[in-house]
């Protein structure tokens, strides 16, 4: 993309926003957005807490009275996990997983929510330990995805940390996230999770009042700054 960037850049004269490190030289171009775990450092770089994605309070209240018209998430104690593509140990540990939650959490239902990165030679795994779930969705044949309604109608959002963008968008809203599997990821991710710790709760140990991360607000504002400089 960044190649494309520069071509229309050259073609017309416009200004060229580049999001993600683009491996070149930053002065390029004429705003980087870069996350602050790629340690990007330059004059035209503007940070972002994790990804930048359109979940924010306005999104989620909308969806969340969408998703109350259906009886599966109205007026439900709700913990969901959301696995992205996770390393083998993290799929050895599901049965000690289900205990974990079933101990800190006895009065919510379970949802799990699978992604179109999960392998699907772990999903009979996953069904099998997850049994007792409310509801497990991995792919459209369990029917619609229920990730929105998850992110806008849970409690606490179990997160595997593998998965940059669900935990940047569980980020985002009010409920306590918990990033799982940790320490099976990249020095990549371990920086990632790293850089949104204030905003991770642990289990037995949850946030007071969680306050999201309205990243894209924060990332909107500073690149109209740069660009009148």
């Amino acid at each position: 993309m960044a190649a494309v960037g520069k071509y229309y850049t050259n073609l017309t004269g416009c200004k060229h926003i580049q999001i993600l490190n683009p491996a070149d030289n930053p002065k390029n171009y004429d705003v980087i957005v870069s996350p602050e775990h790629d340690n990007m450092q330059a004059r035209n770089v503007i940070i972002s807490k994790g990804s930048l994605h359109g979940i924010g309070p306005s999104s989620l209240a909308q969806q969340k009275m969408i998703c109350e018209n259906n009886s599966r998430y109205a007026n439900k104690k709700i913990i969901s996990l959301l696995i992205g593509c996770p390393a083998k140990p993290f799929f050895n540990q599901l049965d000690q997983l289900y205990n974990q939650i079933r101990q800190h959490y006895p009065n919510h239902e379970l949802h799990v929510c699978g992604s179109r990165r999960t392998a699907g030679k772990f999903h009979n795994k996953i069904r099998l330990s997850f049994k007792n779930a409310q509801y497990c969705w991995l792919n459209e044949t369990d029917g619609e995805n229920p990730y929105l309604c998850l992110l806008s109608c849970s409690d606490v959002l179990l997160v595997t940390s593998d998965s940059i963008n669900m935990v940047s968008e569980a980020c985002a809203t009010e409920k306590t996230v918990i990033a799982l599997a940790q320490n099976n990821v990249s020095p990549k991710h371990k920086r990632f999770v790293h850089s949104m710790q204030n905003r991770l709760s642990e289990f037995g140990n949850n946030q007071g009042k969680p306050i999201p991360f309205d990243t894209l607000t924060h990332v909107s504002q500073q690149v109209i700054l740069a660009l009148k400089d």
